[in-house]
């Protein structure tokens, strides 16, 4: 196996009305409001990257070995047959979440907390697993609008508590894209 790639999410409970409370007690509310789906959501999101990368090790060791790699843990890796000019090791990658960079919750606690303990997970097996010639990368993809619909940034746009600014620049780049009627939004 060359790559493997952790790619599941659950929303979990929805916060995404936390930013409107007035009172001590709706932020209270919010916060408590469906306690019991934390957990699957953590599950999903962020224990599962553990227990998926673990299970399939071995195939990742088996993909470095078929190119030539030594097995075991070394300070560098020796190549001891294959092509000498495939530098290729295998790969775990992750999908996040933008929201877990985000300052301002879009799509709940639950998933942006555990969103960003996927990134740092990936960064900890990146620190883990380098020294058996297998690599770790996250990605954090984000939503964007396609003009068919409108996303949970667009619509906050009205929130006069969040301030978002149009990113030309990706605008820019999306506008060579066959829909060019997408827009791109960040969070500042």
């Amino acid at each position: 196996m060359d790559v493997l790639v952790n790619n599941a999410g659950i929303e979990g409970p929805n916060h995404k009305q936390i930013a409107n409370a007035s009172t001590i007690e709706e932020l209270q509310r919010e916060f408590l409001k469906d306690w019991d789906l934390w957990n699957p959501t953590w599950q999903t999101n962020t224990a599962a990257i553990i227990g998926v990368s673990g299970a399939f090790l071995h195939l990742l060791d088996e993909g470095n070995k078929r190119r030539g790699w030594v097995n075991g843990k070394r300070e560098v890796q020796q190549r001891v047959s294959g092509d000498q000019n495939d530098q290729r090791t295998s790969q775990i990658i992750t999908v996040a979440s933008i929201s877990a960079f985000n300052r301002y919750i879009t799509a709940g606690l639950a998933y942006t907390a555990s969103k960003a303990g996927a990134i740092m997970l990936g960064k900890s097996l990146a620190n883990l697993l380098a020294p058996f010639g297998i690599r770790s990368n996250m990605i954090a993809p984000g939503r964007m609008s396609n003009g068919r619909d409108c996303t949970i940034l667009c619509n906050s746009l009205t929130n006069p508590r969040v301030s978002f600014r149009y990113d030309t620049r990706i605008a820019d780049d999306i506008s060579s894209q066959p829909d060019s009627s997408r827009q791109a939004w960040r969070v500042w």
